[in-house]
Order: structure tokens, then sequence, then C-alpha cells
């Protein structure tokens, strides 16, 4: 999809496996490609990704054109890590990836510019993507899902 957001069920969800099919991951994990670093989402993205997630244009695919609030953005980052802790999967970060970073390196302090992964969803796990408009036509989604 070329707009740069998963579109379903209010959180750019689609069903289905790949993004993060490791089952095995960590949430100390960065995944890295040629343009992208992904780490699991932690409090430390709190505010980037308020930001990002309350955003007119990637609102508008997302939650239902919602607003998020704060405590909701809190709720889901403690989801996604307990989604880690115990499923294997979970919500990346993603960010620009920093030339010369260490393969092993924390993840890079670069902005944010979107977030994927797996969720579940009841008895199914959902796909989850969406990228800072600017990113959008890149195809950075489909790189994301094969870190």
């Amino acid at each position: 999809m070329s707009d740069g957001v998963g579109m379903s069920d209010g959180m750019g969800m689609h069903h289905g496996a790949g993004l993060g099919d490791d089952v095995g991951s960590s949430v100390d994990d960065v995944l890295r490609t040629d343009r992208l670093a992904l780490h699991p989402i932690s409090m430390s993205d709190h505010r980037a990704l308020l930001a990002h997630w309350t955003g007119p244009l990637v609102r508008r695919h997302l939650f239902d054109d919602k607003t998020l609030s704060a405590l909701e953005v809190t709720e889901i980052i403690a989801v996604s890590q307990r989604d880690f802790a115990t499923e294997g999967y979970g919500l990346w970060a993603i960010r620009a990836a920093a030339r010369g970073d260490a393969i092993d390196a924390a993840p890079p302090a670069s902005t944010l510019v979107g977030v994927a992964g797996l969720r579940g969803h009841g008895a199914d796990v959902e796909i989850v993507y969406s990228l800072e408009p600017d990113r959008w036509g890149q195809g950075l989604a489909a790189e994301a899902s094969r870190a």
C-alpha cells in the first residue's frame, strides 16, 4: 500500500504473519536493513509514538481517526512489551539506520519513521504498521517486514 499505513481494524492491522516471524526475538534486539533500524517499542519511545499516532494524516487510517491519549499510548507499549515476553512478538519502532552502526548497537536516536510489528487480536495475530507521511511510497513498510 503506497500511503504508508496498514488499514483494517483501526490500528493499521492486517491478519496474517510476516514481520517478526522469529518467535525468539528479544526485547533487546535491534533489527537492521540498509535503511532502517528497528527496536521493540518502549517507554523511551512514548513521546515520539504519541506524536506519530496522533498526527492527522497517520491518525486518519489508525484508531478510527481517534486521537489517542498519553495513557492509551502507555497501555499499547505495555501490551507490546508483554507480548514480546510471552508470545515472542510485538511492535517495533522504525528509525533511519545510521551508517556505521554496529549490528548489536543500541537503537539509534534518530527520529521515529514509523512502527511495524505483530499484535494479538483475539485468536488472530495481525500485522501492524504506520509510517510518517513524508516516508510514504518509499517501500519502507515492505523493507521493515523483511528485517
